[in-house]
């Protein structure tokens, strides 16, 4: 079987200077066909940077009427985006080429939209949105025989396609990874059949904004101007992506992507009418946002967002951190995260204006308007340096608890993960086949069900059921001393390292921890946070892949409740 450590590492789109020129080692294999397209991306780039300001906000025409949910607002409800052709998106070719194993990859970009926010300086600007993508046909596409014919796969990278040279080299190796990102797509749609399409958004048009980029700039616009301007009336809010929160960037991002693949696969004589799609941190937010909207997604996996309910992940914030800042958090990053978590839910909460936005927003407002067929929630588990330790622990149960779409999973990334770096684990490597595996066979994943028991010597025993065949079940535990995950102490080889266990098959069908079934005794003054994961291995062409299901976190023995003093608006609405 061949893992991609034994895939030949192929020098393609290797982009190293302003004009993309090309440069490729002798070890690039004489059968692989590469074509430059174009050289002058960059000095469009910054024209495109430069060509905003004296745009304006459009008016709201006709009868206001506040919406509903995400498919009211015609930032999104736009006819145009699905039937726009790759001219319409300025679509820009920038390379392509064949590889060995038959695969077909384009990379170029698209500017289809514009948008409105605001400069440093508080005065608004509408500027245009660049969205990059590198697309993989498989080999012999269109194969209309095939069970993935008419499908899709997509997955938003954040903006790691633009470096001061360019577009980077999605072929290379990734430090830690067994393999490249390139590959890895190379890989899955060989494997599955199917398109597949890595993209992210660039920065460069942003910095007109005095911000460096979009990452930075969302905290500006929502803590520096929705909860400075604390907007108390509904009609106060354009959706016009303004706030972030009042039309999400990235969902138009992702619903163009789509468009695009759909021409591109056309233009080579296929068809895309469905499509499964991944996004982690903000582009986890804005695949919820996506999943409302767009009836073409019928699989999404969201992850590392923990937001899916505003109100509880704060309360949850409050309850386990108080006000301080987590201990792998400093400076602005920390202040921003503790702003957000107090001032949003307030005014979402105590405003007539947030009341409005957070039908549209808060993904527990509009749950049952969901278009995907299966949901796959995605994580890590807020170690140092992991991608989610931002957050409690706890941020998600909640919503967890409650959330009534009837095919969803919960995927716990278990070592390296984030948004990029999703390539460094086993799990991690596998969360996006598993889109894949679910879209084009709609396999059924394991399902588990835990229970615990605590008694007096204060140990504690886990009972898990299991639907669907698996091949492990295993118990992830960790205890503290404080209601922090994301120290040291809990980073592997620290004092309180997470420790897992395989779990024992009974005769009754349940899993349980072997030797009686009960833990070691916890010490006092410590709780322990515990989840369970179950996972298939099976085959799909020439790899093997892993499908894994787990159970939120759960905390057993807690420690008393912090809490915060009173937040303080900055003004009171009538």
């Amino acid at each position: 079987m061949r893992s991609l450590r034994d895939i030949t590492v192929f020098c393609f789109l290797c982009i190293c200077t302003l004009s993309f020129t090309l440069h490729c080692s002798p070890s690039v294999s004489p059968t692989e066909s590469i074509s430059e397209v174009s050289s002058d991306a960059s000095t469009a780039q910054t024209e495109k940077a430069q060509q905003t300001d004296n745009e304006t906000t459009p008016e709201i025409v006709g009868e206001w009427k506040a919406p509903l949910s995400p498919r009211d607002i015609p930032f999104y409800n736009d006819p145009a985006i699905r039937s726009a052709s790759l001219t319409d998106m300025k679509w820009k070719l920038i390379k392509e080429g064949t590889l060995k194993s038959g695969v077909k990859v384009m990379a170029g970009t698209l500017q289809a939209w514009s948008f409105t926010t605001y400069k440093k300086d508080g005065t608004k600007v509408r500027i245009p949105w660049e969205q990059v993508l590198f697309v993989f046909l498989p080999p012999g596409y269109p194969n209309r025989t095939h069970p993935g014919f008419g499908k899709g796969l997509l997955y938003n990278f954040h903006n790691i396609y633009y470096n001061s040279n360019g577009i980077v080299d999605i072929m290379t190796p990734v430090p830690g990874a067994p393999g490249s990102r390139g590959e890895w797509a190379e890989q899955i749609a060989v494997d599955y059949g199917v398109p597949v399409v890595f993209h992210g958004w660039s920065d460069e048009p942003m910095k007109v904004t005095g911000s460096s980029g979009f990452h930075t700039h969302q905290f500006y616009i929502i803590l520096e101007q929705l909860l400075k301007q604390y907007p108390c009336e509904p009609k106060k809010i354009p959706f016009d992506g303004s706030f972030l929160i009042n039309g999400h960037p990235l969902v138009k991002g992702d619903m163009y992507a789509i468009t695009a693949l759909q021409r591109l696969a056309e233009k080579a004589g296929g068809k895309v009418d469905k499509v499964g799609s991944v996004g982690i941190s903000k582009e986890g937010w804005s695949h919820w946002l996506l999943a409302s909207v767009d009836e073409r997604l019928e699989v999404a996996s969201p992850g590392g967002h923990w937001f899916e309910d505003f109100h509880a992940a704060g309360k949850a914030y409050e309850k386990e951190w108080g006000c301080a800042s987590p201990p792998d958090l400093s400076g602005a990053t920390a202040s921003h995260i503790i702003n957000l978590m107090r001032g949003l839910p307030y005014w979402l909460k105590n405003t007539p204006a947030g009341q409005m936005v957070d039908r549209v927003t808060n993904v527990s407002q509009f749950q049952d308007k969901l278009y995907p067929r299966h949901i796959i929630i995605s994580g890590d588990m807020t170690l140092p340096n992991q991608h989610d330790r931002f957050y409690p622990l706890t941020a998600e149960n909640a919503f967890l608890a409650q959330f009534n779409h009837p095919n969803w999973q919960y995927w716990r990334v278990k070592g390296a993960s984030g948004v990029s770096r999703l390539i460094e684990s086993d799990r991690g490597r596998a969360l996006l086949p598993a889109v894949a595996e679910s879209l084009v066979y709609k396999t059924s994943f394991p399902k588990v069900k835990v229970t615990q028991e605590t008694d007096a010597q204060r140990r504690f025993s886990v009972t898990v059921q299991v639907d669907g065949a698996v091949d492990e079940v295993r118990l992830h535990v960790a205890a503290s001393a404080n209601t922090f995950w994301n120290d040291k102490e809990h980073q592997p080889g620290g004092a309180q390292a997470w420790k897992e266990a395989k779990l024992s098959k009974q005769a009754d069908g349940s899993w349980k921890l072997p030797e009686g079934g009960w833990s070691q005794s916890v010490p006092a003054g410590h709780q322990v946070a515990m989840y369970v994961e179950a996972l298939r291995k099976y085959t799909r062409g020439q790899h093997e892949y892993i499908l894994s299901s787990s159970s939120p976190f759960q905390v057993l023995f807690p420690l008393a409740a912090k809490t915060c003093a009173p937040y303080q608006p900055p003004k009171q609405c009538q």
